[in-house]
């Protein structure tokens, strides 16, 4: 019993030395991880300020925050489970290590990023001159576009108003050419009607020209009516005076001769009309006094005129009327409209 009692007290006296030793131990290691835990703190807080410099670090600072919730509380479990406070040690070390090679590596990507950040920098700047010069040149564009398109209109109206005219030209040149084919035909008439009047001319030798008829002077006599005969198949008729220069005009030509004029009433008595059928109170007359007279009561239903005072006349210049079957000379008129053709 003794012995197994000194034993036993040996034994205690080991597992004290033992205890003593484990607890220094374990002081030690609280210590250290304390240390570990403190060196950790810090490497988080620089961890921390290194991932706010990079937004893409504050996934992972968020994993170690909630990782280092996790050490602190198995630091406590350690104080009861030394094994696993060593282990947790080791694992610590390892993750420090770990934080160190990620907080240079994080260092490096934050040294890039400030490069890439400086360049980027730059870049805005070279791109918010460039933008500068696009907004300019914007603006230049729009004022081109701007009196670009004002010109635009202005050209859609000239070629309307270019169109119109076109249209309106080209009526006018179809108008022209059926005014030429017109022309063109009534050349060919007019060209007929010269030959017709060339033609005419050469019946007319023998004529006189004043204004603008032909006067053909008989050289014999008859009576009114064959002597009116005779004017329509020369293509005229008898005479017809419509003014002073022409009444002095036969006057000069028919000399000392009385001769037949185109005038007569044998429709109505004292309705004297020229052979057109105008009225003789329309227009220029010429009697002489006291004519007409119907002498003797003979029916003088013709007119003559005399230029020369004549004793068979009384001696009296001007118109007389007279018996429509006496026989003078007489004066055919032809007005040029009448060679003309329609």
């Amino acid at each position: 019993m003794m012995l197994k009692n000194t034993n036993l007290t040996n034994e205690r006296e080991q597992m004290m030395l033992k205890n003593t030793n484990l607890t220094n131990e374990r002081e030690q290691l609280i210590s250290k991880t304390e240390d570990l835990t403190n060196e950790r703190e810090q490497l988080i807080f620089k961890n921390t300020n290194l991932t706010n410099e990079r937004e893409q670090l504050i996934f992972k600072n968020t994993n170690l925050t909630n990782e280092r919730q996790q050490l602190i509380l198995k630091n406590t479990n350690l104080t009861n489970e030394r094994q696993q406070l060593i282990l947790k040690n080791t694992n610590l070390t390892n993750e420090r290590e770990q934080l160190i090679l990620k907080n240079t590596n994080l260092t490096n990507e934050r040294e890039q990023l400030i490069l890439k950040n400086t360049n980027l920098t730059n870049e805005r700047q070279q791109l918010i001159l460039k933008n500068t010069n696009l907004t300019n040149e914007r603006e230049q564009l729009t004022l081109k576009n701007t009196n670009l398109t004002n010109e635009r209109e202005q050209l859609i109206l000239k070629n309307t108003n270019l169109t119109n005219e076109r249209q309106q030209l080209i009526l006018k040149n179809t108008n022209l050419t059926n005014e030429r084919e017109q022309l063109i035909l009534k050349n060919k008439n007019l060209t007929d009607n010269r030959e017709q009047l060339r033609s005419e001319l050469l019946i007319c030798v023998g004529w006189i020209f004043y204004q603008s008829s032909f006067y053909y002077m008989s050289n014999e006599t008859k009576n009114w009516t064959e002597s009116r005969q005779d004017c329509q198949k020369r293509g005229a008729d008898l005479i017809i005076i419509n003014n002073r220069e022409e009444y002095y005009f036969v006057q000069n030509k028919s000399g000392a001769a009385a001769v037949y004029i185109g005038l007569t009433d044998t429709e109505v008595e004292g309705n004297w009309k020229w052979v057109d059928g105008s009225n003789l109170t329309s227009g220029f007359s010429s009697w002489a006094p006291g004519q007409p007279d119907e002498y003797n009561t003979v029916n003088e239903d013709c007119a003559m005129t005399v230029a020369v005072p004549l004793p068979e006349f009384a001696n009296i210049e001007g118109w007389h009327d007279v018996a429509c079957n006496k026989a003078f000379k007489w004066i055919c008129e032809k007005r040029t409209s009448q060679f003309i053709l329609p």
